[in-house]
């Protein structure tokens, strides 16, 4: 029996790294700056002095083609890289940050850290509650908001908190830590090639 495709199920989906309960399978930084996630998390291009190096310290399970690192930055393999590259929509944009993954055995893998420089704002207004630091609690997808993305993250939101005894605090919009939205047809690539590590869900939309 012939799969699926992804389009025959949903227009958009959302996947992340597809975690084992093994606190061993998120690499831990090697070389690299303390600042990192949070320059990632903010718009505008990262440069960078060095390479960036994590460590895989799992010898039972060998990494995914999907990784979130210890320190919340967000890794691919060069097949997940090049799935990215041929499926960008017109309103898609990724800097691509070259790093290395070494394993226990010593051997270093090539990764790609995938940067998101621009903030879309890309959630339903009446289907995403928010919390009041700016964070969707639960969210909806626009479909509208969507249009001319085929691999994208989506904001949070800038906020102003009041904080006794010191005042106001704002709060930067920000991407999403480690949640990707992408087209259908980035789903039936990745199954294609066997992407190892994601795990898929269907995008909650409306309009």
């Amino acid at each position: 029996m012939a799969l699926t495709r992804a389009a025959d199920v949903a227009e958009y989906f959302e996947f992340t790294n597809r975690e084992t309960g093994d606190g061993r399978d998120a690499p831990l930084a090697s070389r690299v700056p303390d600042s990192l996630s949070a320059l990632l998390a903010r718009p505008g291009r990262v440069e960078l002095e060095e390479p960036l190096v994590w460590t895989w310290v799992n010898p039972d399970n060998p990494p995914g083609d999907v990784l979130t690192t210890i320190d919340s930055v967000r890794l691919v393999s060069p097949v997940v890289q090049q799935i990215f590259v041929e499926h960008l929509g017109p309103a898609d944009e990724i800097q691509w940050i070259a790093a290395e993954l070494e394993l226990p055995d010593g051997t270093r893998l090539p990764q790609w850290v995938p940067h998101f420089p621009v903030l879309h704002d890309l959630l339903s207004d009446e289907g995403t509650d928010w919390a009041g630091n700016g964070v969707p609690m639960r969210y909806a997808y626009s479909r509208a908001k969507l249009t001319g993305h085929h691999v994208s993250v989506y904001s949070t939101r800038a906020v102003t908190l009041e904080v006794r005894g010191i005042g106001p605090i704002s709060i930067p919009a920000a991407t999403a830590s480690d949640t990707y939205v992408v087209s259908a047809a980035v789903v039936d690539a990745m199954r294609e090639a066997d992407v190892t590590g994601a795990l898929v869900m269907v995008a909650r939309l409306m309009p």
